[in-house]
């Protein structure tokens, strides 16, 4: 294994030292960062942490140490070369935003059902075909992006989600854009962009929470008429 600038070893001791509840060790361009192969081990005894950023790097794996940060409540692993996440991310009960964009994950945790405190789920741009119906467990869920996969169905238990407020699911290979969607009665953004629709869907009539809809880089050529009865809308 590569070793660990040892300014980022220094990040770590400051935040010991300190108590710290933030560290950031995404790669920030600058002249002396230096992209990181692997999450140090130095950083899963940092137990006071409440936010870790490693956003940028180029680790290709995250330990089940990661269990060991119980206080963690923001998680953000994007723009790494991650294939997999362990099980034991789902042992961080207290996290509410996890970010993992922009990798090369094909599979998620079957019981990710279990960190029940998420608001904001991250997961586009990456290689998914597939969602665990644990997804269903998610009740305090807000956001949830899954953009850019290779998504070829949804779960309906995604319907459940009543707590959503955005939804992002354009740039996969769905044939249909699912109308259970429709009964997501708190959606205010709907993505659904990039996809093989040549209309929108009628059962978009009906979605009157929603302000931001996206449809762009698909196949319409027109808008239906209708499309004015979706007062609150403000962005298409």
């Amino acid at each position: 294994m590569t070793s660990t600038p040892e300014y980022v070893l220094k990040k770590i001791r400051e935040a010991k030292e300190q108590r710290a509840k933030e560290l950031d060790l995404s790669y920030d361009w600058s002249e002396t960062s230096q992209r990181l192969t692997h999450i140090p081990a130095e950083v899963f005894k940092l137990e006071d942490l409440e936010v870790l950023k490693l956003t940028g790097n180029t680790t290709v794996s995250v330990p089940k140490a990661i269990s060991r940060l119980h206080n963690l409540t923001d998680l953000n692993l994007s723009n790494n070369r991650l294939s997999s996440l362990p099980n034991s991310i789902t042992e961080l009960q207290r996290l509410s935003a996890l970010d993992v964009s922009f990798n090369s994950l094909t599979a998620l945790p079957e019981p990710v059902g279990r960190l029940q405190n998420l608001t904001s789920l991250v997961l586009g741009y990456n290689k998914l075909t597939a969602l665990p119906e644990s997804f269903t467990r998610l009740k305090n869920l807000t956001t949830l992006n899954v953009s850019s996969n290779q998504l070829t169905n949804l779960p309906e238990s995604i319907a459940e989600l009543q707590s959503l407020t955005a939804l992002y699911v354009g740039g996969n290979k769905l044939a249909t854009i699912p109308e259970w969607i429709a009964r997501l009665g708190n959606l205010k953004e709907l993505d659904i962009s990039s996809s093989r629709l040549t209309a929108v869907p009628e059962w978009v009539r009906g979605m009157q929470s929603l302000e931001h809809l996206m449809v762009g880089d698909s196949r319409l050529t027109t808008l239906p008429r209708w499309i004015d009865e979706l007062r609150n809308l403000q962005s298409l």
